[in-house]
Protein backbone atom coordinates (compact mmCIF):
# COMPACT_ATOMS: atom_id res chain seq x y z
CA UNK A 1 0.00 0.00 0.00
CA UNK A 2 1.48 3.36 -1.01
CA UNK A 3 1.49 6.39 1.23
CA UNK A 4 -1.32 8.06 -0.73
CA UNK A 5 -3.46 4.90 -0.57
CA UNK A 6 -2.90 4.66 3.17
CA UNK A 7 -3.96 8.31 3.63
CA UNK A 8 -7.15 7.69 1.65
CA UNK A 9 -7.88 4.50 3.62
CA UNK A 10 -7.33 6.30 6.95
CA UNK A 11 -9.68 9.15 5.97
CA UNK A 12 -12.39 6.71 4.90
CA UNK A 13 -11.97 4.63 8.06
CA UNK A 14 -12.16 7.74 10.24
CA UNK A 15 -15.28 8.95 8.43
CA UNK A 16 -17.02 5.58 8.97
CA UNK A 17 -15.92 5.16 12.61
CA UNK A 18 -15.72 8.75 13.80
CA UNK A 19 -17.99 8.42 16.85
CA UNK A 20 -16.38 5.20 18.04
CA UNK A 21 -12.86 6.64 17.67
CA UNK A 22 -13.77 9.85 19.48
CA UNK A 23 -15.33 7.89 22.34
CA UNK A 24 -12.18 5.74 22.66
CA UNK A 25 -9.97 8.80 22.60
CA UNK A 26 -12.06 10.60 25.20
CA UNK A 27 -12.18 7.54 27.46
CA UNK A 28 -8.43 7.01 27.24
CA UNK A 29 -7.70 10.70 27.81
CA UNK A 30 -9.80 10.89 30.97
CA UNK A 31 -8.41 7.63 32.32
CA UNK A 32 -4.85 8.64 31.53
CA UNK A 33 -5.16 12.15 32.97
CA UNK A 34 -6.82 10.89 36.15
CA UNK A 35 -4.01 8.38 36.61
CA UNK A 36 -1.43 11.08 35.89
CA UNK A 37 -3.01 13.43 38.41
CA UNK A 38 -3.05 10.72 41.07
CA UNK A 39 0.62 9.86 40.44
CA UNK A 40 1.66 13.51 40.49
CA UNK A 41 -0.27 14.14 43.72
CA UNK A 42 1.42 11.16 45.38
CA UNK A 43 4.83 12.23 44.10
CA UNK A 44 4.34 15.76 45.41
CA UNK A 45 3.47 14.40 48.86
CA UNK A 46 6.57 12.25 49.12
CA UNK A 47 9.21 13.96 46.98
CA UNK A 48 8.03 17.29 45.63
CA UNK A 49 7.81 19.49 48.71
CA UNK A 50 11.24 18.63 50.07
CA UNK A 51 12.91 19.30 46.69
CA UNK A 52 11.00 22.41 45.60
CA UNK A 53 14.07 24.67 45.47
CA UNK A 54 16.02 22.01 43.57
CA UNK A 55 13.20 21.74 41.02
CA UNK A 56 13.04 25.52 40.62
CA UNK A 57 16.78 25.71 39.95
CA UNK A 58 16.61 22.83 37.47
CA UNK A 59 13.76 24.56 35.65
CA UNK A 60 15.63 27.89 35.63
CA UNK A 61 18.78 26.21 34.34
CA UNK A 62 16.83 24.54 31.53
CA UNK A 63 15.07 27.79 30.56
CA UNK A 64 18.34 29.78 30.59
CA UNK A 65 20.05 27.25 28.35
CA UNK A 66 17.15 26.64 25.98
CA UNK A 67 15.87 30.19 25.61
CA UNK A 68 19.05 32.27 25.92
CA UNK A 69 21.96 29.85 25.49
CA UNK A 70 23.34 30.82 28.92
CA UNK A 71 24.63 28.73 31.77
CA UNK A 72 22.80 28.98 35.10
CA UNK A 73 25.73 30.96 36.55
CA UNK A 74 25.65 33.51 33.68
CA UNK A 75 21.86 33.79 33.95
CA UNK A 76 21.96 34.41 37.71
CA UNK A 77 24.82 36.94 37.35
CA UNK A 78 22.78 38.93 34.83
CA UNK A 79 19.71 38.91 37.08
CA UNK A 80 21.84 40.06 40.03
CA UNK A 81 22.43 43.36 38.20
CA UNK A 82 19.90 46.18 38.66
CA UNK A 83 17.40 47.03 35.94
CA UNK A 84 19.12 48.72 33.00
CA UNK A 85 16.38 51.37 32.77
CA UNK A 86 15.12 52.29 36.24
CA UNK A 87 17.65 50.65 38.59
CA UNK A 88 15.14 48.43 40.40
CA UNK A 89 16.02 44.78 41.13
CA UNK A 90 15.99 42.72 37.92
CA UNK A 91 13.58 39.86 37.40
CA UNK A 92 13.66 39.38 33.62
CA UNK A 93 16.22 39.13 30.84
CA UNK A 94 15.50 41.39 27.89
CA UNK A 95 16.28 39.80 24.55
CA UNK A 96 15.81 40.50 20.87
CA UNK A 97 12.92 38.37 19.63
CA UNK A 98 14.39 38.15 16.13
CA UNK A 99 17.86 36.90 17.13
CA UNK A 100 17.26 35.76 20.75
CA UNK A 101 20.39 37.70 21.80
CA UNK A 102 20.20 38.88 25.42
CA UNK A 103 20.43 42.68 25.75
CA UNK A 104 20.40 42.93 29.54
CA UNK A 105 18.49 42.51 32.78
CA UNK A 106 15.29 44.48 33.45
CA UNK A 107 12.60 44.68 36.08
CA UNK A 108 9.12 43.45 35.19
CA UNK A 109 7.69 46.91 34.46
CA UNK A 110 10.51 47.98 32.14
CA UNK A 111 10.47 44.62 30.36
CA UNK A 112 6.72 45.03 29.73
CA UNK A 113 7.29 48.61 28.58
CA UNK A 114 9.74 47.49 25.91
CA UNK A 115 7.59 44.50 25.01
CA UNK A 116 4.43 46.56 24.52
CA UNK A 117 6.44 48.96 22.33
CA UNK A 118 7.46 45.95 20.18
CA UNK A 119 11.16 46.84 20.71
CA UNK A 120 10.59 50.00 18.63
CA UNK A 121 12.87 52.87 19.59
CA UNK A 122 10.77 55.12 17.34
CA UNK A 123 7.62 54.36 19.32
CA UNK A 124 9.40 54.93 22.62
CA UNK A 125 10.90 58.20 21.35
CA UNK A 126 7.41 59.34 20.31
CA UNK A 127 6.12 58.45 23.78
CA UNK A 128 8.91 60.52 25.39
CA UNK A 129 8.10 63.49 23.14
CA UNK A 130 4.42 63.17 24.05
CA UNK A 131 5.23 63.18 27.77
CA UNK A 132 7.49 66.22 27.38
CA UNK A 133 4.74 68.15 25.56
CA UNK A 134 2.15 67.15 28.17
CA UNK A 135 4.43 67.93 31.11
CA UNK A 136 1.81 69.87 33.09
CA UNK A 137 0.88 66.61 34.84
CA UNK A 138 4.47 65.34 35.04
CA UNK A 139 5.44 64.50 38.60
CA UNK A 140 9.04 63.38 38.14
Amino acid sequence: MTREQKLIYNKEYYAKNREKLLAQKKSYWYTYTEAQRARKKEWMKTYGQCHKEEQRLRSTKHRAKKKYGLSLKEYMQMLAQPCGICGAPSTHLDHCHATNIVRGALCRRCNLLIGYANDSHLLLTSAIKYLLVKKECHNG
